[in-house]
């Protein structure tokens, strides 16, 4: 985020505040309500809801001397996920998928194509993976937004390894010869299996 306030881009995200080791906390410039976020997470893993001050001074004490605490985006209709693949200094755009999220904030799954895949979201989200292409990154990522009732897609993250939504896609394009199926969905779902080993591909249906 720091990198593109620097370009003058912050706006593309909700207002933010990272907290580093040694730093004073003070987030008088958000609004509530807000969540706080592990800089290193992995299926909401620690994200924490806070609609007042004392919540948020709870919360942040679990997360340790490294977090961000965000403003709640208002009046969101969408949750999407931009899946990429970057080779040198570019990033290729893959799939827009809409992403489901549980109750607890935690992902459950990807639907394609999305419903929210709008040019202003295409661009944005390409704009922000090319960015982070050219500081090196390489090989499949993703941007996670969120898409406001006007349209606008606003930036949560970036995910700098293949996502839950990368392995489907590979998938899906596998199972169309090398091109994208037209639609296609991956939900995560409850299981006595515990290991590779345990799954009998026979039991698959495909249509």
């Amino acid at each position: 985020i720091r990198h593109f306030v620097e370009l003058g881009y912050g706006d593309l995200f909700p207002p933010t505040v990272l907290v580093e080791p040694g730093d004073e906390t003070d987030f008088s410039s958000l609004k509530m309500p807000v969540i706080a976020k592990a800089v290193y997470s992995s299926n909401a893993t620690g994200n924490k809801w806070a609609s007042n001050q004392k919540q948020l001074d709870e919360n942040v004490r679990e997360l340790g001397d490294r977090y961000q605490v965000q403003e709640v985006v208002p009046n969101v209709v969408g949750s999407v996920s931009g899946q990429f693949f970057a080779i040198g200094d570019k990033a290729n755009l893959l799939a827009i998928t809409d992403t489901v999220v549980g109750k607890s904030m935690a992902h459950m799954g990807n639907i394609y194509p999305s419903q929210h895949s709008s040019l202003i979201v295409q661009k944005t989200l390409s704009f922000v993976a090319q960015e982070v292409a050219q500081q090196g990154l390489e090989g499949f990522f993703g941007i996670d937004g969120l898409v406001d009732k006007d349209g606008r897609i606003w930036i949560l993250e970036c995910n700098e390894r293949p996502t839950w939504a990368s392995y489907p896609l590979i998938l899906a394009t596998r199972l169309g010869n090398g091109k994208p199926l037209n639609s296609w969905s991956a939900f995560r779902m409850p299981t006595k299996k515990k290991q590779p080993a345990d799954i009998e591909l026979g039991e698959f249906q495909y249509d």
